[in-house]
């Protein structure tokens, strides 16, 4: 499995640095609350870390080599437009997880009948485990500036602690 992190997403925790500077972290129901609010606001292309295109995204995939019907997860996809290019190319089997279900209503909403070929999941990263094994990982810095509250240490997916 690749895990693989894109610059797409440079603003998308803003909010989350802000808090962990000030040593506040926000809950699960605050991050969401957060993100449902954040794309309840505006459209997403409207939003600063949107892409037309997430070129570094598609070119690390790419370079895996992987074929369709491989299985790809987009970690925090929101309403990316990544998934749009991964259907164009073949792709079958995708998965988009969100903490924010505006977000995902966004993408299925754009895609029209497209978005039934993906499965979309609203959790929050953090806290979900994968029922399924996934070729590519595709995280759009949703773990990055995650941290535990005691240690500082790197939060990371539920599937990857062990």
């Amino acid at each position: 499995m690749l895990w693989a992190q894109s610059a797409r997403c440079r603003a998308w925790h803003a909010a989350s640095r802000f808090k962990a500077r000030a040593g506040k972290h926000m809950s699960a129901s605050e991050s969401q609350q957060h993100w449902q609010k954040a794309y309840g606001a505006r459209a997403s292309d409207g939003l600063s870390w949107y892409q037309e295109k997430p070129k570094v995204s598609l070119t690390l995939i790419a370079a895996t080599g992987i074929v369709p019907p491989a299985p790809i997860i987009d970690m925090g996809g929101g309403a990316s437009n990544l998934v749009d290019y991964l259907i164009a190319a073949g792709h079958t089997d995708i998965t988009v997880l969100d903490i924010a279900e505006a977000s995902l209503a966004a993408a299925q909403q754009r895609l029209g009948a497209n978005a039934e070929a993906v499965s979309w999941l609203t959790a929050d990263a953090t806290d979900w485990t994968p029922l399924r094994r996934y070729d590519i990982w595709h995280d759009c810095e949703v773990f990055h500036f995650q941290r535990k509250r005691q240690r500082g240490e790197p939060m990371l997916p539920a599937s990857k602690r062990r």
